[in-house]
């Protein structure tokens, strides 16, 4: 298997979701078969890109240290409490050893002549009483144009809410909210 490629939403200098003929992305970078190398200038995302994949591979580990500016300072609507959505794409390789399928078989999103997977790593507010509160308490921060004042529900999230937000990975499709299993996760090696 291979990863076709990476959707990243709301995390660091990747922007919030954006509606693209009806369907929610974040910043698409695909993947080609074999070596990819990543280039850029100083401080164009290429750490932070390598971060995304880390806490979906990696994610026992990093979890619980994300912090309020692991979001992306372009997100501006506050009405509903941030999330850090990231999901890597599997494919199926050429003559790939029967193993690789035994791993991802219960991410699969796709089984046809070559099968497609999916792995996301969510950071979020869980629905109940915490995310009820802040739909309530956000609202006293709107200016009256009807924008939020970004500054104050930053400084808010981080006070009252950053400490109840909870981190999962995903496997398959992740509106079916199934949660994969870290001993298969264990046998990616992520190294950076």
């Amino acid at each position: 298997m291979y990863i076709s490629e990476i959707d990243i939403q709301n995390f660091r200098n990747f922007p919030p979701v954006q509606t693209i003929e009806g369907k929610q992305v974040g910043t698409i970078i695909e993947f080609v078969e074999g070596t990819n190398i990543i280039i850029g200038h100083n401080n164009a995302g290429k750490t932070n890109f390598l971060k995304a994949m880390q806490l979906v591979l990696d994610s026992k580990k990093y979890k619980n240290k994300l912090k309020i500016d692991d979001f992306s300072k372009d997100y501006t609507d506050f009405s509903k409490p941030p999330e850090i959505n990231i999901t890597l794409t599997f494919k199926e390789q050429k003559d790939e050893p029967e193993d690789d399928r035994v791993v991802i078989y219960d991410w699969f999103t796709n089984i046809g002549e070559f099968y497609e997977a999916k792995l996301t790593f969510s950071f979020f507010l869980p629905q109940g009483d915490e995310y009820k509160s802040y739909c309530e308490e956000i609202g006293k921060l709107k200016k009256e144009d009807g924008s939020y004042n970004t500054e104050k529900s930053w400084r808010f999230i981080k006070k009252y809410y950053l400490s109840k937000y909870v981190a999962r990975v995903y496997g398959g499709k992740v509106e079916k909210k199934e949660v994969a299993d870290y001993n298969m996760l264990e046998k990616f090696d992520f190294q950076f």
